[in-house]
């Protein structure tokens, strides 16, 4: 369930849509890079204890995106 899409500052280096979400038992996440025609989704059955839905929606869909563009890959989150 969710009200919509986060949606980039205009100051970023792409324009971005993203959303994601978990619930008892999995995790998703969507990014959208309209001007690139860029679309990565990840489901995953990960969510409980030691997981962190954040990590799925900042960092590992960032780098998807990274590898797949050929962008520098975004910080390590500390």
């Amino acid at each position: 369930m969710s009200f919509g899409f986060y949606v980039s500052d205009s100051a970023a280096p792409h324009r971005l849509l993203n959303i994601g979400g978990s619930n008892a038992g999995l995790q998703s996440g969507l990014f959208v890079f309209p001007d690139e025609d860029l679309v990565i989704v990840v489901l995953a059955n990960t969510w409980g204890i030691g997981s962190n839905s954040g990590e799925m929606n900042s960092v590992l869909l960032q780098r998807l995106a990274a590898i797949c563009m050929g962008w520098p890959p975004p910080p390590p989150v500390k």
